[in-house]
């Protein structure tokens, strides 16, 4: 048996992913569950999730890693699965396993290529995984959504693109999500609030409501004002915008960057 460290980063679970071949990954963590999807969705490797129901709520909490789970998941290439108790956190792969241990705080790994072992293993796991939950992801998958949004909007695809293909993650739980992002580079574009919520309702990613209630947070913390437009018969339309030139000249990192602290500091109490 060897040991090494395993830190939870795309990059080490590509290594897993490649490693296993068609891996089984039980009760990973969270941030490691992330990982592999991110690292199935950047490769052209496959991978199967056997998870908690509250893990799997972490990985599809985190919008980069949902987006590249579900296009995964719709390309065949990952499938997820929950089980209330699925066992020890371990990768099964077809002549290696690897167990997950934490101690002082850090994520480490051993692995085994002992043919008995694995062939235990796998039997009993195989088994959990079949009577096990299928978890369907409740997000579009990235693909799709880049090119919706580019379909309509061609000259702020490449923003959308840029957030989305970031390193920092975008939680569902943050001040910063996903609707936020978007209506944020529906403002840097100068896009009207009504189409954008009619774009994100048809593909089963938001609804007008919610860009609403995100344009207001944005509005809020300085970064997006609105102005009326005429648009014939019917009520003017609301057309974002940023609210500083400043903000107009930064690059997509920059933008992100400034939205999460003026956003962290709205929601800071007086």
């Amino acid at each position: 048996m060897s040991a090494r460290p395993l830190d939870a980063t795309p990059s080490v679970a590509k290594t897993l992913v490649a490693e296993a071949r068609d891996p089984l990954f039980v009760s990973p963590s969270p941030s490691l569950a992330r990982a592999v999807a991110l690292a199935v969705h950047s490769t052209d490797g496959s991978a199967r999730l056997l998870l908690p129901p509250d893990h799997a709520g972490g990985l599809f909490g985190e919008f980069r890693a949902a987006t590249a789970a579900a296009d995964a998941v719709a390309e065949g290439r990952l499938a997820v699965r929950t089980d209330p108790d699925p066992g020890a956190s371990l990768t099964l792969g077809e002549e290696r396993i690897w167990v997950h241990v934490r101690t002082d705080n850090r994520l480490s790994s051993l692995s085994t290529e002992d043919a008995g072992a694995i062939a235990a293993f796998r039997e009993t796991f195989d088994a959990r995984w079949e009577h096990a939950t299928t978890y369907a992801p409740d997000v579009p998958g990235r693909t799709a959504l880049l090119e919706s949004f580019g379909d309509r909007w061609p000259d702020a695809a490449g923003t959308l693109s840029a957030i989305l293909e970031g390193e920092d993650p975008i939680n569902e739980d943050g001040p910063f999500d996903a609707i936020t992002a978007c209506t944020l580079v529906g403002a840097r574009h100068e896009l009207f609030s009504i189409e954008l919520g009619e774009w994100a309702r048809e593909i089963g990613f938001s609804s007008r409501t919610e860009i609403a209630r995100a344009k207001e947070r944005l509005s809020k913390a300085g970064l997006v004002e609105t102005k009326r437009v005429p648009a014939g018969v019917g009520r003017p339309r609301q057309q974002l915008s940023l609210a500083e030139e400043e903000l107009a000249s930064m690059d997509g990192a920059a933008l992100v960057s400034a939205a999460r602290d003026r956003l962290d500091v709205s929601r800071s109490p007086e």
